[in-house]
């Protein structure tokens, strides 16, 4: 008797512990290391406007600098870039903001896995019509890359940092799928299932947006760990194959660093940001 109800429950147990380390998997995805934070007295502003919420680190804006807009990937929120809007020296050379992406933060609409729409949004969300540089970060990287296709004749530059962008290399993981189910829904926090919707369509989208890269002509700095291990490393290499001559294409791959770059090292990450501006790209 003790034997049959334990063969009776143990599909059961072992398809609770699956969900149960599925969702484990999926919160570390998301989790990374704590953002560095910047100097006291730092009081960012927010603003709403076509329902996306930017955040700046102050109401002034500088007609006679371009944008640095800083793209989060999934979940996330603007606040990942935070030592980089509170960095006085980029703001010397740019007008620095950063998006709520539409599912979360404080961004009031639904999450919009369509990439291409969801760089749309931005664009017109934009306060000013300055040109623009955008920064990706993972899934903000395609993003920053459908921008500088969508407004050719503001966006200047993109920085793609452990940017998703080879469809091929970006399929869903077994746990994304298991979170895809009803039973995870229920359980998920509504953060990580935005992030998960995102996710399963995300090889899809990228595929669409390999179509159109070759008529990308803003310059495109790619900075990419070694050790990332949840992009693959050799994603960027798609630029090379796909992008036209004429595009100035600068790939720098850091051997010891993960996905998390841009808060493991944030002061070599924001140098390099100066440095590609200032030299447009020829590093």
């Amino acid at each position: 008797m003790t034997t049959d109800r334990v063969r009776k429950k143990a599909p059961h147990t072992r398809g609770a512990a699956a969900l149960a380390l599925s969702l484990m998997l999926l919160s570390a995805c998301a989790m990374g290391p704590d953002f560095p934070e910047p100097e006291k007295g730092f009081a960012p502003v927010a603003r709403h406007i076509n329902g996306v919420n930017w955040v700046s680190p102050s109401t002034d804006l500088k007609p006679e600098l371009p944008f640095m807009v800083f793209v989060h990937g999934t979940p996330g929120d603007w606040s990942g870039f935070s030592w980089y809007l509170a960095d006085a020296e980029l703001g010397t050379y740019f007008n620095l903001i950063a998006p709520d992406r539409p599912g979360f933060g404080s961004t009031k609409h639904a999450v919009m896995p369509q990439l291409r729409d969801q760089a749309q949004m931005l664009l017109d969300a934009m306060p000013t019509q300055q040109t623009i540089w955008v920064t990706g970060h993972s899934l903000g990287a395609p993003l920053a890359l459908w921008m500088a296709l969508l407004a050719p004749e503001r966006v200047q530059g993109v920085v793609l940092l452990a940017g998703s962008i080879d469809a091929a290399k970006e399929s869903p993981r077994w746990f994304n799928h298991l979170a895809d189910t009803v039973l995870a829904g229920w359980l998920l926090p509504a953060a990580l299932r935005r992030s998960n919707e995102e996710i399963m369509t995300l090889q899809s989208e990228l595929e669409q947006l390999e179509k159109e890269l070759p008529a990308l002509r803003a310059a495109v700095l790619s900075i990419q760990g070694e050790k990332d291990q949840l992009v693959h490393p050799e994603s960027p290499d798609l630029l090379h194959s796909v992008l036209s001559e004429d595009t100035v294409v600068r790939d720098l791959r850091w051997p010891n660093a993960g996905h998390f770059l841009l808060w493991d090292a944030p002061e070599p990450v924001s140098y390099t940001h100066l440095r590609a501006h200032e030299t447009s790209l020829h590093l």
